[in-house]
């Protein structure tokens, strides 16, 4: 495929990419020049049984068992990896992939239901974390000013122990008042 080189398996219709020409395969795609892979698709209309898409996928190159990884962070698409030799796509997947790719130099890349449930717990995270440097704010601009020494415990709990454990001996210093 033009200087990309691709193996392919005539019973599965799966194939494989070196390294380096998957990175290259990239690298076009994110130019803009974009590949046909017609000959990639299953056209015959034959579809793979679940369990060959499922098993565990050796090397070509060596008898290593290939580990399985995510695309990219946001793509829903899982790959095999020789992190020797490459990659093997199953049918169908390098087309997603190209699809993938010009998608997502375009911007216009769709989140995936689990990445927008990760999402939104993040925002929560977020939101909870805001609400307890409210509360510690409205303490702090609450609090009379201590003699030094407290604050001098202070500083040291939180350089010792962390920013909680300096929270904490502030709140502590403030209720001895």
């Amino acid at each position: 495929m033009g200087a990309v080189h691709l193996e392919q398996c005539a019973r599965c219709l799966g194939c494989f990419l070196r390294t380096e020409d998957f990175s290259h395969l990239v690298d076009s795609e994110e130019s803009g020049q974009h590949l046909q892979v017609s000959s990639f698709v299953p056209t015959d209309g034959r579809a793979l049984p679940r369990q060959t898409l499922l098993a565990l996928v050796r090397c070509p190159h060596c008898p290593r068992e290939m580990d399985r990884a995510r695309f990219d962070q946001r793509a829903e698409i899982v790959i095999d990896v020789c992190a020797t030799h490459g990659m093997w796509l199953d049918a169908g997947e390098l087309p997603m992939i190209l699809d993938y790719l010009r998608a997502r130099h375009t911007g216009h890349i769709t989140q995936s239901a689990a990445a927008r449930e990760e999402n939104a717990h993040w925002d929560r995270v977020e939101q909870s974390l805001a609400n307890e440097a409210r509360i510690v704010d409205s303490h702090i601009a609450n609090a009379t000013p201590q003699k030094s020494g407290s604050a001098a415990g202070v500083i040291v709990a939180t350089a010792a122990l962390g920013p909680w454990a300096g929270l904490f001996v502030a709140l502590r210093n403030m209720n001895k008042r």
